[in-house]
């Protein structure tokens, strides 16, 4: 992997966004927004389904709200994030934290669209809290994964 940064580093690409001194900056800011975006989402939707907040409406009513905001955020996320890779391939593709985070998003992805999926076909079950085990126990693995996200894309600034 250190062959590949190291390539991706002098290509034409790279180079410029590491000359121009705004580039990094600015994309470590409206990837920091899209996180804000993303978890906000998550946890709001999470607590929906433990039935801490906004009780008055129904999972589908709080999804439909917040599903949105979480998809463009990932996908705003995705695009800082290759640029983010692009500019400084070194010191993302050689952290370990980077890793860990990339696994992670697998993850909260796939748990997300699993999510989606099965609300769109039983949401009645999902309001009802007819197997409130089961939502209780996605909802808190749900957080955890995207509190996880967030601690490893923190550390990698302080593992390079």
């Amino acid at each position: 992997m250190i062959e590949f940064a190291t390539w991706l580093s002098g290509t034409s690409l790279s180079l410029s966004i590491q000359n121009e001194l705004w580039v990094i900056p600015t994309l470590q800011s409206i990837h920091i927004i899209a996180i804000a975006a993303v978890v906000s989402s998550v946890l709001f939707i999470n607590l929906r389904l433990l039935r801490v907040a906004d009780r008055n409406h129904s999972v589908l009513e709080s999804v439909q709200r917040f599903l949105p905001w979480l998809w463009t955020g990932l996908i705003i996320l995705l695009l800082t994030g290759v640029t983010l890779v692009i500019g400084e391939p070194l010191r993302e593709l050689s952290s370990v934290p980077f890793w860990i985070k990339m696994a992670l998003i697998v993850c909260g992805v796939i748990l997300t669209a699993w999510f989606q999926r099965g609300l769109s076909t039983e949401y009645a079950a999902w309001d009802a809290g007819s197997s409130s085990g089961r939502i209780r126990m996605f909802a808190i693995a749900n957080l955890v994964i995207w509190v996880a996200i967030i601690t490893a894309g923190r550390l990698i600034a302080y593992v390079y």
